[in-house]
C-alpha cells in the first residue's frame, strides 16, 4: 500500500482520554503530560512513520479531535453502538450461503460486480497492507478461453500420473498424501474430460463471470487476505441474489502454468491464491445442508 502518511491531531479537540493511542496497533501515538494545571495530557505523534493507515484512530475518537490519513468520504454512514446484524441473522447468512454450480445465461453486470469488491475490500487485511489485487472475466470468450487453458494443464498433468514414468516423477517432487490425492482424482478428472468433451462444463459450470484473488508471494499475510476477502465478495454477491463457487481447480491451473498466469497478466513476484465462479443461479436450495461437528479443542 503507498504510504499516506501519520494521521493529524487537533490538539484544541483533544481531551487526552487516550483512547486512540490505545486503538493503534503501531504504536504511532502517544500521550504527552499534562500541562501546567490540565488534568489530562494531549495525543502526540510518537512514531508518525510507523503509521499503516488503518483509521482506527479516526473511527475510535468521540470527539473527532484526529484524522486519519485516508479520508473517509462523505455521507459515510455511522455503525450503530452494537453490532447491525443480529446472530441468528449472520449465523443463517453464513449456513444458506451455498457452491452454486448452475447459472442462467445472464451475464453480470461490471457495476454489480464492482459493488461487490467495493464491499469485500474493507475486509481486514495483515498490517493492513490491502494488497488484494482483484482480477475479473466477465464475457464469455474470456471464461471459455480460461476454462480451455485450464482443462490442457489438467490434461498434461494427469498424463504424468497415468504412466510409470510420470508416477515416479511425481513422487520425487509430491509428498505421499499429494499422490494419493492425484491418484485418486484420476478417474473424476477423466470422467469430468468425457463429459465436457460433450458439452457438460464439470469446471467452471457454466459461469458467465470468474474473479481471481492474487498478491505478493513473499507477504505472509497474502493467502489470508486474498482468501479472507474472497470470502466477503461471496457473501456480498449472495446477498445481491448471486451465486458463487470458490474454485481450487482453476487456482492451482493458474499458479502451476506460467503459460496461462502471463495470459492472465498476473506479475510473476505474486500467488494467485483463489479464483471464484460468479453468476445468476439457475437453481435455489431449499433447506441448510449439515456439517459434522468442528473438531475443536482447548489447551488444558
Amino acid at each position: 500500500m503507498p504510504d499516506l502518511g501519520p494521521p493529524s491531531v487537533d490538539i484544541d479537540a483533544c481531551t487526552g482520554c487516550g483512547v486512540c493511542v490505545t486503538a493503534c496497533a503501531s504504536m504511532v501515538l502517544a500521550l504527552s503530560p499534562a500541562a501546567h494545571g490540565a488534568k489530562k495530557g494531549r495525543v502526540r505523534l510518537e512514531r508518525p512513520d510507523w503509521c499503516n493507515a488503518c483509521g482506527h484512530c479516526e473511527a475510535v475518537c468521540a470527539f473527532d479531535a484526529i484524522r486519519a490519513p485516508l479520508p473517509v468520504p462523505a455521507g459515510t454512514p455511522v455503525p450503530p453502538k452494537g453490532s447491525s446484524v443480529d446472530p441468528a441473522s449472520l449465523g443463517m447468512l453464513l449456513r444458506e450461503r451455498r457452491s452454486v454450480r448452475a447459472y442462467r445465461s445472464a451475464p453480470v453486470p461490471r457495476e454489480l460486480i464492482e459493488r461487490v469488491v467495493d464491499v469485500a475490500r474493507h475486509t481486514p487485511t495483515g498490517t493492513n497492507s490491502q494488497n488484494v489485487h482483484w482480477l475479473v472475466l466477465g464475457e464469455r470468450e474470456q471464461v471459455r478461453e480460461l476454462q480451455q487453458r485450464c482443462v490442457r494443464f489438467y490434461e498434461r498433468l494427469f498424463k504424468l500420473v497415468d504412466n510409470p514414468v510420470g508416477r515416479l516423477g511425481v513422487r520425487m517432487m509430491a509428498g505421499p498424501q499429494q499422490r494419493a490425492q492425484l491418484e485418486e482424482y484420476l478417474p473424476v478428472v477423466q470422467e469430468a474430460n468425457r463429459r465436457m468433451a460433450q458439452g457438460d462444463d464439470r469446471l467452471l459450470y457454466d459461469a458467465p463471470a470468474v474473479v481471481l484473488v492474487h498478491a505478493e508471494a513473499w507477504d505472509s499475510c497474502s493467502a489470508f487476505n486474498c482468501d479472507t476477502a474472497l470470502f466477503s465478495a461471496s457473501l456480498m454477491a449472495h446477498s445481491l441474489g448471486l451465486g458463487c463457487c470458490f474454485n481450487g481447480f482453476v487456482q492451482q491451473a493458474v499458479e502451476n502454468s506460467r503459460p496461462l498466469k502471463r495470459w492472465l497478466g498476473i506479475p510473476r513476484d505474486h500467488r494467485c491464491f483463489m479464483a471464484m465462479g460468479v453468476g445468476w443461479p439457475a437453481t435455489r436450495y431449499r433447506k441448510l445442508c449439515e456439517r459434522q461437528p468442528a473438531p475443536l479443542r482447548w489447551l488444558d
